[in-house]
């Protein structure tokens, strides 16, 4: 799926949900005009929402076992520190101080992780 835009499977997924949502609504007796005030619609909505999340989950889950576990653990520490930036300088948003103080932790804890592992990784030269 790497060679395809996200904005685009994201437009077919919703164009599916709502291919399959409209004409099912009233077989199941939900009125499409009331809307969210309506459950059984929300019910049915919320199986198809299911049906989009888990199964890219449990791909995404397939894809990261070709993984080793730092470079997952990586991943996933640096997501937080990209969202961080992007709402801090592309979206204009005024971060309060523990949130500054919380990315700076996580921002800390990967270079201590990564220093940590290139010093391992580095080969011991003997000396005579």
């Amino acid at each position: 799926m790497q060679g395809y835009d996200r904005l685009v499977l994201l437009t077919i997924q919703l164009l599916l949900a709502t291919v399959i949502l409209l004409p099912a609504a009233p077989l199941l007796g939900a009125d499409l005009a009331a809307g969210f005030a309506d459950t059984r619609l929300l019910f049915f909505a919320g199986i198809l929402s299911v049906g989009f999340t888990v199964l890219p989950l449990f791909l995404n889950l397939y894809a990261l076992n070709g993984l080793t576990s730092g470079t997952v653990g990586i991943m996933m520490y640096l997501n937080p520190i990209v969202s961080f930036v992007l709402a801090f300088w592309y979206f204009g948003e005024h971060p309060r101080p523990v949130e500054l103080w919380a990315y700076g932790v996580i921002l800390v804890s990967i270079v201590l992780y990564n220093v940590r592992g290139r010093a391992a990784s580095r080969p011991t030269v003997a000396r005579s």
